[in-house]
């Protein structure tokens, strides 16, 4: 399997490696985000901005996240993740994931080593490739 993403650029027009995604809404409708593919974040965060559009119950997440910014209140949501594998098919990630409920000083959400962790991971910049490798797909350095 292959999830492909991009490299977008931010409002500070800084290029960082991202992947679209969904989250599904209480409603049942899915909502679009992008994921900042962080393989030093620890675990899988939605902002502030995407927990509020997804209107769903949170239960307490404990202790606060902490990170370069310090620390910031957080929630579990128990949303499903959907993203597409590059033949376009959905591939779900479940929850519980960490939402942000306030102000913080991380405007993006974070793709983080829970997931993460099951994949090869190629953040390739110069290359503009971002990707996700999983399960028969492998890659190869060649050299220049």
């Amino acid at each position: 399997m292959r999830i492909d993403g991009e490299w977008r650029l931010g409002t500070d027009l800084e290029l960082r490696p991202m992947l679209r995604a969904e989250a599904q809404a209480a409603d049942g409708s899915w909502v679009e985000l992008w994921l900042l593919v962080d393989i030093g974040a620890d675990r899988t965060v939605l902002n502030v901005d995407v927990w509020q559009r997804l209107g769903v119950a949170a239960a307490p997440a404990g202790p606060a996240l902490s990170g370069v910014g310090g620390d910031v209140p957080c929630v579990l949501a128990d949303v499903p993740l959907r993203v597409s594998r590059e033949d376009g098919s959905p591939v779900l990630f479940r929850g519980p994931f960490n939402a942000l409920t306030g102000p913080s000083p991380l405007d993006l959400s974070l793709l983080g080593r829970d997931i993460l962790c099951h994949f090869a991971v190629i953040a390739d910049q110069p290359q503009r490739i971002v990707c996700l490798l999983h399960k028969g797909h492998r890659y190869q350095i060649v050299a220049e």
